[in-house]
C-alpha cells in the first residue's frame, strides 16, 4: 500500500501545475496551448468573474447579468494565428466569421493575409474548446482575489496574469515586477494618454475603399467585418470633457463610459443611447454640444446613415514601459515548489490599438510561455535561467510594438528642423482651431487628402483583395465633408507606415533554435583568418549579411544546370530534347525541377538553398520593401515578368531596373524559386527520395499577379513537385562550413568554378 502511495505522489509531482487569471482572449489561447504542447502533464486553472456555470459548461454571462460583451472587430496577422493549433484555427476562422480587409504586410507568412473577426466569436470559441478539455483544464467562474488565494498560489508552479491593463493580481505583485514607468512616453513631462469615441456602426463601402480613407488620416478609423464594426474618432482633450453619462432621473452627470467603459446602445425610440448596466445615457447624443456634429462628419466620411448607427463606447488608451515580466512570487520551501508570475497579454504589454497588435502581441506572449514550460518542465522546481528565452520574446514585443504605438500617436512637422514631436490629438485640436478662425483652404485641403490617396493606393496595389476606389470615388467622399473636418484630416497627417513596418517579432526565433550551431570559417583548423567567401566565375554572388551569407544574382539557368548534368550524369528536365535545353534558352532560368534536383545541384557545388528567412530577407532589402524591386517600385512589365505579360520565361538579366535594393535579379517573377530549411543543408540524397513533405518557394512566376510578387507571399508545394514555373536560386554561408568543411578542402578546385 506504502508503495501504491508513493508511486501516486510521484507521478502527481511530475504534474505541472499552472493558475490563470484572467480567461479573456489570450488567457484561454495559452491554457488551450499549454493543454496541447503538453497533455496529461499539466493542470490548469483558470479564473474569470465574466463567466457563469450552466452545469455542465462554464459559458459567458450576459450584458443583463452586467457583462457588455466585446463586439469590437480585430485583426489577427497570421504571424499568429498560424502557431495555434489547427482545431482552434479551424473553430475561430469558420466560413463567415472572418474576413480580410486589410492588406499583407511584415506579419503576414506563409502567404496568408490579415483576418478581421469579432472579439466576442474569438472568446466564445476558445471557451467552448476549453470546456471539452475537463481532464486538463478547469473553468472557474469567479474573481480571482489574490489577497484570499496566497496559500493555492503557493502550491501552484506558475501564476499567469491575463487580467487586461488594469489587473489587480499584477498590482498586488507589484513589488515582484516593478513599477512601470511612464516617461518615455509622455510628452513636455505629461504622460500622453488618448481617447477614442467607439462608434458601432454598419458601412456599406468596399473594403479598400475604407482602408484608403482610414489610412490617409488619424482622426477615424474604420474596422469591420463585412461593414458591421466600429469607426473609432480619436478625440481632444476638450471633445473627452463631453464624453458623459447622464442619469435620466437624478440627471447625475457620469464618467462612466470612459471609466468602465459602458456600450450604450441605440434605445428603440432612436434618439438616445443608453447603457444597459448603469441606466445611463450618452449625454452628446442628447444636447448635441460641439463633439456630435464631428461625429456625424466621420459617419459620412465613410458612408454611415446615422440610423446605423448602433452604440457607442470609449477607450482610455496610454503606454508604459515594464521593467519585467516574469518574476518568483515565493520562494520554495519543503513542501511549496516556489512560484513563479508571468504577465501576458494586456496585463503585459498595453498596446495602442490605432496601429493594431494589441491581441497579436498577447498571442504572442501565449505562445512564447507555453513553449517556454513545454521546454523546460522536467518534473522539478523551476529556476529563473528557465524563463529567459521567454523574458527576452516579452521584451522584444514590447520594443516593437510599443515603437509602433507610439508613432500612432505622434507626429512630426516636417517643416520644423528640430524634429519636435507633437500629440496628434493637438493636431485635430489645431485643425479645429483653424477652422473655428475661418483659417481653411478647402480646396488645397482636398487636393492634399487626394495625393495622400494616390500614394497610399500605389503602395496598396497587388497587397489587398478587391478592387481599390477611384479617384472620383474618394473626392465625393470628401465633398461631402465640412471645412473643419478636411482642415482636421489633413493636420491629424497619414498613417506613419515607415516607421510602423520593417521586421517583426517571431518566437521561433528563440524556441525553434537550429540543431547546428553557428560557427564561422575563422573557427575551423584549416580556415584562413580571413572569413571565406564564395569563389567567383560561375556563379555571380551578392552580398547580404558581412561575411556571413550570399545570394546569387540571378537564378541558376540552363547552361549553369547543363554543367551539372554533364560533370554527373544526372537526368535532364523533362522538357528538354537530346539532352539538351530548349533553343535560345541559355540563358534563362532552368525549370522542371524539384526540390530534391535542386537540393543535387547544390551537393555539386558546394552550396545551399537560401532558407525561406534568407530569402526574404534579401528580397526587402535593408528598408523593408513590400515588392523585391527598387525602393518604392511596384511590379509593372518594364520591371518584372509577371501577370502573363510575356507568357514564358525570360532570360534571367532582362529587367536591369526591376533589381532589388540589394541589387538581385528576377527576385519578382519569372520564375518560383524553391528554399530550403535550416537541416535541408547538403542532404545525401542517394537516388532515393526520403518522404515528400512540403517546401515553401517565392518570388512568384510569369503568370503570377502583382499580389503574388509581394516579398510576404509565399506558396508550399511537394518536394518532388516540377513545373515549367518553378525554379531555384542558391546560397553560400560561412556557417555551413562547420557540417561540412570536408567539402571545402576542395572548394576551389571543383569544376562548377573553374
Amino acid at each position: 500500500m506504502d508503495k501504491i502511495v508513493d508511486d501516486a505522489n510521484n507521478e502527481q509531482a511530475k504534474i505541472l501545475r499552472v493558475t490563470v487569471a484572467g480567461g479573456g482572449p489570450v488567457g484561454l489561447t495559452f491554457a488551450l496551448l499549454l493543454e496541447h504542447l503538453m497533455g496529461n502533464s499539466v493542470l490548469i486553472k483558470v479564473y474569470d468573474t465574466r463567466w457563469s456555470r450552466q452545469d455542465p459548461r462554464v459559458v459567458w454571462k450576459s450584458e443583463l447579468q452586467g457583462n457588455a460583451r466585446r463586439q469590437q472587430v480585430v485583426t489577427l496577422q497570421s504571424r499568429q494565428y498560424l502557431k495555434l493549433p489547427k482545431d482552434i484555427q479551424d473553430r475561430i476562422f469558420k466560413k463567415g466569421y472572418y474576413s480580410e480587409m486589410w492588406p499583407i504586410g511584415p506579419d503576414s507568412i506563409k502567404g496568408y493575409a490579415p483576418r478581421n473577426v469579432r472579439i466576442a466569436h474569438i472568446e466564445d470559441r476558445l471557451l467552448d474548446i476549453a470546456n471539452t478539455k475537463t481532464q486538463c483544464i478547469k473553468l472557474i467562474p469567479e474573481r480571482f482575489q489574490a489577497d484570499e488565494k496566497g496559500d493555492e498560489i503557493k502550491n501552484q508552479h506558475l501564476l499567469v496574469i491575463c487580467e487586461g491593463g488594469r489587473s489587480r493580481t499584477r498590482d498586488f505583485f507589484i513589488n515582484k515586477f516593478g513599477n512601470s514607468d511612464k516617461s518615455m512616453y509622455s510628452l513636455d513631462g505629461e504622460h500622453l494618454q488618448d481617447v477614442v469615441l467607439g462608434l458601432r456602426v454598419k458601412s456599406d463601402l468596399p473594403d479598400p475603399t475604407a482602408v484608403t480613407l482610414t489610412v490617409a488620416q488619424n482622426r477615424f478609423l474604420l474596422n469591420s467585418l463585412r461593414g458591421e464594426g466600429f469607426l473609432n474618432m480619436r478625440l481632444t482633450d476638450e471633445e473627452i470633457e463631453q464624453v458623459k453619462g447622464i442619469d435620466p432621473q437624478s440627471f447625475e452627470v457620469k464618467d462612466c463610459i470612459q471609466s468602465q467603459p459602458c456600450l450604450m446602445q441605440r434605445s428603440q425610440e432612436g434618439a438616445k443611447f443608453r447603457c444597459a448596466t448603469h441606466g445611463t445615457v450618452f449625454l452628446p447624443a442628447m444636447l448635441k454640444p460641439p463633439l456630435w456634429p464631428r461625429v456625424l462628419e466621420g459617419l459620412r466620411l465613410f458612408g454611415i446613415e446615422e440610423e446605423n448607427l448602433t452604440a457607442v463606447t470609449a477607450f482610455r488608451l496610454d503606454l508604459v514601459q515594464r521593467p519585467r515580466f516574469t518574476a518568483q512570487l515565493y520562494p520554495p520551501t519543503e513542501k511549496t515548489p516556489g512560484t513563479f508570475g508571468c504577465l501576458l497579454g494586456d496585463a503585459a504589454n498595453a498596446i495602442h490599438f490605432w496601429p493594431g497588435r494589441g491581441l497579436n502581441s498577447g498571442i504572442a506572449s501565449a505562445v512564447s510561455l507555453a513553449r517556454c514550460l513545454h521546454s523546460n518542465w522536467r518534473g522539478r522546481k523551476f529556476r529563473d535561467a528557465d524563463f529567459f528565452r521567454h523574458e527576452g520574446i516579452m521584451s522584444m514585443l514590447q520594443y516593437r510594438h510599443k515603437s509602433r504605438a507610439w508613432h500612432a500617436m505622434v507626429t512630426t512637422e516636417i517643416r520644423e528642423s528640430d524634429g519636435t514631436l507633437h500629440a496628434i490629438k493637438s493636431k485635430i485640436k489645431q485643425g479645429i482651431d483653424e477652422a473655428q478662425r475661418g483659417n481653411c483652404h478647402r480646396n488645397a485641403d482636398i487636393n492634399e487628402l487626394m495625393i495622400r490617396f494616390s500614394q497610399i493606393k500605389q503602395r496598396l496595389e497587388g497587397r489587398i483583395r478587391g478592387q481599390l476606389p477611384d479617384d472620383d470615388t474618394l473626392r465625393q467622399r470628401l465633398e461631402n465633408l465640412n471645412d473643419e473636418t478636411l482642415r482636421v484630416l489633413v493636420l491629424s497627417d497619414s498613417w506613419n507606415t515607415a516607421s510602423m513596418g520593417g521586421e517583426e517579432v517571431e518566437v521561433d526565433l528563440l524556441f525553434e533554435e537550429p540543431d547546428l550551431p553557428v560557427v564561422t570559417g575563422k573557427d575551423l583548423p584549416f580556415a584562413d583568418p580571413k572569413p571565406l567567401v564564395p569563389p567567383e566565375s560561375l556563379i555571380e554572388w551578392v552580398e547580404i549579411s558581412e561575411g556571413e551569407l550570399w545570394i546569387a544574382k540571378v537564378p541558376i539557368t540552363n547552361a549553369q544546370y547543363q554543367k551539372f548534368i554533364k560533370a554527373t550524369n544526372y537526368p535532364v528536365p523533362q522538357h528538354w530534347r537530346n539532352d539538351h535545353f530548349p533553343n535560345d534558352k541559355k540563358d534563362h532560368p532552368v525549370v522542371n525541377v524539384s526540390w530534391y534536383d535542386a537540393q543535387e545541384f547544390c551537393k555539386w557545388a558546394k552550396v545551399v538553398l537560401p532558407t525561406d528567412a534568407e530569402w526574404k530577407k534579401a528580397a526587402t532589402g535593408p528598408s523593408s520593401n513590400d515588392f523585391p524591386l527598387p525602393v518604392n517600385r511596384y511590379p509593372n512589365d518594364t520591371l518584372c515578368n509577371y501577370n502573363s505579360n510575356v507568357g514564358d520565361t525570360t532570360p534571367v538579366n532582362k529587367y536591369p531596373n526591376g533589381c532589388s535594393e540589394y541589387n538581385i535579379f528576377d527576385m519578382a517573377g519569372n520564375v518560383w524559386e524553391w528554399t530550403a530549411d535550416i537541416n535541408d543543408l547538403f542532404i545525401e540524397t542517394n537516388g532515393e527520395k526520403q518522404g515528400n513533405s512540403k517546401r515553401s518557394l517565392r518570388g512568384g512566376c510569369f503568370s503570377s499577379s502583382s499580389f503574388q510578387l509581394c516579398c510576404n507571399y509565399k506558396i508550399s508545394l511537394p518536394q518532388n513537385e516540377k513545373r515549367e514555373t518553378i525554379g531555384f536560386r542558391v546560397a553560400f554561408r560561412n556557417q555551413d562550413v562547420v557540417k561540412f568543411n570536408h567539402y571545402y578542402q576542395e572548394l576551389r578546385d571543383t569544376e562548377v568554378f573553374s
